[in-house]
């Protein structure tokens, strides 16, 4: 997103399919200016009915739908694509959805469009998480004559609901006939046992690349096994003081994870970290500042004003939030002095120099901040610091999970992507969560996600199942309503030992 809007922002005088100036509305505008007034005029009952439909008209810009013969009469609401150009030409606002469609149209379509430099080389990681979008933009460079290099893995694509799909690594080498394949053969994180029964998961896909993964050589055999439970209070009871007792034999608190396929109002987790807290254990389910940045948030649209307006409001009150509002109030004291002082300040780059010499200890990281800030402001016909917080932002979105430090962090298998732990709990592994209700590609979605968080483990995996969830918990799953429980059938044949606990 925020490479899309770097260079539509330095083609923007080229650009007639945008209005101009070129401006990003943000969440609180989409959402209590935009949403609203679509509401009123399509005469919708519910703002839930608004979403519904922008979210369509994403998927169409993420599938490329967009581009097909009769997409507008195909469209579930033709009258809401009316409405929502018009609300455009009228205030003048892009959606951060659209940027990369637009990215994309304007180098299929525009013989004026032109990037902001000329790459000769692209590197793009995560491959496999490229949308058909995504991969018509990359597709698009190529032919301008970037070299790519792209490190993927279609074992791990598990966005579908972004409608990333595993075809993209799948078929490189056949849409890229000159291309050279490297393949990264030993996993340096997973021990032995973990690798071999994660791999199993794996080898389920038949359409999957084959990989000659193995172990490093001093890898050890490492720990697999898969637990059944009677219900969620015996399994939670049972994981409690198994992650004590791990945590008393020096294992780090926050080197132990419990991994979620979801966690809808906390039904999943609720009962384990009240038994980890009846043992003392520290537990985190999000970080401290993501519960923060939520609570101010929540207090925003709570109150139908702004992020900023919130944030000044909370300074000037901090009893409005009492967990985090003389923190708050703290940060923006700091803020306004910083904003005073910048003022001042005329040349964009000094200014951005200035920011971080104030905000950022001295090190390697700081200059590297400032060279990308920097970067983007010098790509830009005119360096303006307003578009620089467009292109940062847009991409804020996609920041990887933090993990909390000296507690056990519970985290939903999506979040855990991208980090990796001493000991893994992956704890309601049954066919009522995984696949759920999920059926074909969905499906293969699944398998890689469990693929995914067994390899979150380095050492120690522990996989849990109930017999039977009771209560509220009953009602979770694709079997609603029903208390019996299966494990899930990725992992039914596989030769994990597996122990029902008393």
């Amino acid at each position: 997103h925020s490479f899309a809007l770097r260079q539509i922002l330095y083609n923007s005088s080229r650009i007639d399919t945008l209005p101009r100036p070129i401006r990003i509305a943000d969440d609180w505008e989409e959402r209590y200016i935009i949403q609203e007034d679509l509401k009123k005029v399509l005469k919708l009952k519910e703002i839930g009915d608004v979403q519904k439909l922008i979210n369509q008209l994403s998927t169409d810009w993420e599938t490329l739908r967009i581009d097909e013969i009769g997409w507008e009469q195909q469209f579930p609401n033709p009258a809401f694509l009316g409405a929502w150009r018009s609300h455009k030409d009228q205030y003048g606002e892009t959606l951060r959805a659209e940027l990369v469609y637009q990215l994309k149209k304007q180098l299929n379509q525009s013989r004026d469009f032109q990037l902001d430099k000329e790459y000769k080389h692209i590197l793009i990681d995560e491959y496999q998480d490229l949308n058909a979008c995504d991969l018509a933009i990359v597709n698009e460079l190529a032919k301008r004559g970037a070299e790519l290099f792209v490190a993927g893995d279609d074992d791990q694509s598990i966005y579908g609901f972004r409608f990333a799909t595993p075809a993209g690594i799948r078929n490189f080498e056949q849409i890229y006939q000159n291309s050279k394949k490297l393949a990264l053969e030993i996993c340096f994180r997973c021990d032995k046992n973990i690798l071999h029964s994660a791999e199993f998961v794996a080898s389920l896909d038949p359409a999957r690349l084959p990989k000659p993964t193995r172990p490093k050589d001093e890898a050890e055999d490492g720990e697999v096994l898969i637990i059944g439970f009677k219900d969620q209070s015996h399994e939670a009871e049972i994981i409690a003081k198994k992650i004590k007792s791990l945590i008393d034999a020096d294992i780090k608190p926050d080197q132990i994870t419990i991994l979620l396929r979801n966690d809808r109002n906390g039904l999943l987790s609720k009962p384990i970290i009240e038994t980890l807290k009846k043992y003392s254990v520290d537990v985190s389910l999000t970080t401290d500042s993501d519960e923060c940045i939520k609570s101010i948030w929540n207090y925003a649209q709570s109150k139908g004003i702004r992020f900023s307006v919130a944030l000044q409001k909370i300074a000037e009150s901090p009893s409005e939030l009492q967990k985090f509002g003389p923190k708050i109030a703290k940060f923006v004291s700091e803020i306004n002095v910083a904003i005073v002082e910048l003022k001042a300040i005329e040349s964009p780059i000094e200014a951005i120099n200035a920011t971080v010499d104030k905000f950022m200890g001295e090190g390697v990281i700081k200059e590297q901040v400032k060279k990308y800030f920097v970067g983007i402001l010098e790509n830009q016909e005119k360096p303006d610091l307003e578009n620089l917080i467009k292109v940062v932002s847009t991409s804020s979105e996609y920041i990887e999970q933090e993990t909390k430090e000296n507690a056990v962090n519970i985290l939903t298998m999506h979040q855990a992507k991208g980090l990796s732990f001493d000991v893994c709990f992956i704890v309601g592994a049954e066919d009522e969560y995984i696949p759920g209700r999920n059926t074909g590609d969905k499906e293969g979605d699944e398998r890689r996600l469990l693929y995914v968080s067994m390899t979150r483990a380095r050492h120690k995996l522990f996989i849990s199942y109930c017999n039977k969830r009771t209560g509220q918990q009953r009602h979770s799953g694709s079997n609603s309503g029903t208390e019996k429980r299966t494990l899930t059938r990725f992992l039914r044949d596989s030769k994990i030992p597996i122990k029902q606990v008393e």
